[in-house]
């Protein structure tokens, strides 16, 4: 009986799992989530020049989201966060204009501060299309 009432649970537990990571945007795989990258320039073809995970305070590098499909929405929104002691700080969020036929978006900025920053590509439902961190160290 308590062989049965074990695999009960673990199905159910399994079952749900499979329903949060389904309707949740943090499963990368099911919700098909891209990896943000960090590059120093945007080729003609939008391929990622010289990709770092770590650029200096004041130094321009461009934040790039590359998807294996068209985008098929109009608008992307690109928030910016500081993490602290695994916290999210808000820093900024960008609106850019796209055209739905694209795959690659990028956007060239810098940071004054050094630390750790993810950003977060998403649609204006708030649904995330990928994400990624880069280390912001002081320029000396």
């Amino acid at each position: 009986m308590k062989y049965y009432f074990g695999l009960i649970f673990v199905l159910l537990f399994s079952i749900i799992f499979l329903f949060n990571c389904y309707y949740e945007v943090n499963c990368n795989v099911i919700n098909n989530e891209a990896e943000v990258l960090f590059c120093e320039e945007v080729d003609d073809e939008g391929e990622p020049v010289n990709i770092s995970s770590e650029f200096h305070t004041n130094e321009y590098f461009h934040v790039l989201l590359q998807k294996p499909q068209r985008l098929g929405i109009s608008t992307i929104v690109i928030y910016c966060y500081l993490m602290e002691d695994e916290k999210k700080i808000f820093v900024a969020r960008m609106e850019k204009e796209v055209d739905p036929e694209w795959n690659v978006i990028y956007r060239k900025t810098f940071l004054r501060e050094e630390g750790t920053y993810k950003f977060v590509f998403s649609d204006l439902k708030d649904n995330k299309l990928g994400k990624g961190k880069v280390d912001i160290i002081n320029n000396k």
